[in-house]
């Protein structure tokens, strides 16, 4: 009997849980897309710029000569801050 009790609780929940998500923004930051993202964040050797399309609401533009922390090809890490310079190193192998 309690097995029943327990279904029929779960399926209440389930049902007014879907409605209050169908209805609610599931990724809201405090800052998104109003600029205030770019008072705090420091990004090295770069520039904060705030977009209101992506996850934290800023992504992080490097000077020349400097990057990222992040594979060659990746999109999705923008808001790490540049702090690798972007440099060639050139090994001499005299046998």
């Amino acid at each position: 009997m309690a097995t029943v009790h327990h279904a029929a609780f779960l399926a209440v929940m389930g049902v007014l849980l879907q409605s209050h998500v169908a209805t609610a923004d599931l990724v809201h930051f405090p800052f998104t897309g109003t600029g205030a993202a770019c008072n705090e964040i420091v990004c090295g050797r770069g520039s904060c710029v705030p977009l209101s399309n992506t996850t934290f609401g800023f992504e992080c533009v490097c000077d020349p000569g400097w990057r990222q922390a992040r594979p060659d090809g990746d999109q999705y890490l923008n808001f790490l801050p540049c702090l690798i310079p972007n440099c060639k190193f050139f090994v001499l192998v005299f046998t």
